[in-house]
């Protein structure tokens, strides 16, 4: 008998992953009720945050970029 290899797309785990455009249109939305919030109070929506670039590197490449600028700020104590 052959077993059939289960699918993440099906079933318990593969229900709680949802793509990229359902994110972006939840932020879209949210967004728009925020707006929609203040606007109703007569107040300017505060300014977004600006979300945080995608830094690649390893957290082994990111200590050793930090390692010498901890180094001079040390020298003078």
């Amino acid at each position: 008998m052959e077993e059939s290899i289960p699918s993440i797309s099906t079933g318990a785990v593969g229900s709680r992953f949802i793509s990229q455009g359902e994110v972006d249109t939840a932020k879209a939305r949210r967004d728009e009720q925020w707006k929609a919030a203040y606007a109703r109070l007569g107040q300017e929506p505060p300014p977004q945050p600006v979300e945080d670039v995608f830094d690649g590197r390893s957290l082994a490449e990111k200590l050793a970029a930090n390692r010498p600028n901890k180094r001079n700020g040390r020298r003078g104590i």
